[in-house]
């Protein structure tokens, strides 16, 4: 979130909102123990958990803003729409993934093919 606002170009109408968004984020982060019981040293492992945290939902508003932007001039309707941006953080499948998906698998015999396996 402090990282996300700090680089996001700020306009002069929402700097002062920005800057206190920054200021309760850091009070908030302070009071969900980022620093040790001391106060004079931060807990590293919650530090690195809240800005994994941080960078994944980052991520995952890209992807969907961006899906967003390209599906709904392509949708039909709503519900292809809402596919759309429900499945922006899926990655292609590499047909040597799909290769070793179905190696070992019992019920396969040579020359049988992966469609009639029961798995």
């Amino acid at each position: 979130v402090i990282f996300t606002l700090l680089s996001q170009p700020i306009s002069e109408s929402s700097r002062h909102y920005q800057a206190f968004s920054v200021r309760q984020t850091m009070a908030s982060a302070r009071n969900k123990s980022v620093f040790n019981p001391d106060r004079k040293t931060i807990n590293v492992g919650h530090l690195e958990r809240e800005i994994t945290r941080d960078v994944a939902s980052y991520h995952k508003y890209r992807s969907e803003d961006g899906m967003k932007k390209r599906a709904v001039h392509t949708s039909k309707d709503y519900d292809e729409f809402r596919n759309f941006v429900s499945v922006s953080q899926l990655k292609p499948t590499s047909g040597r993934e799909l290769s070793t998906l179905f190696r070992g698998v019992a019920g396969l015999k040579d020359g049988a093919s992966s469609t009639n396996a029961k798995i």
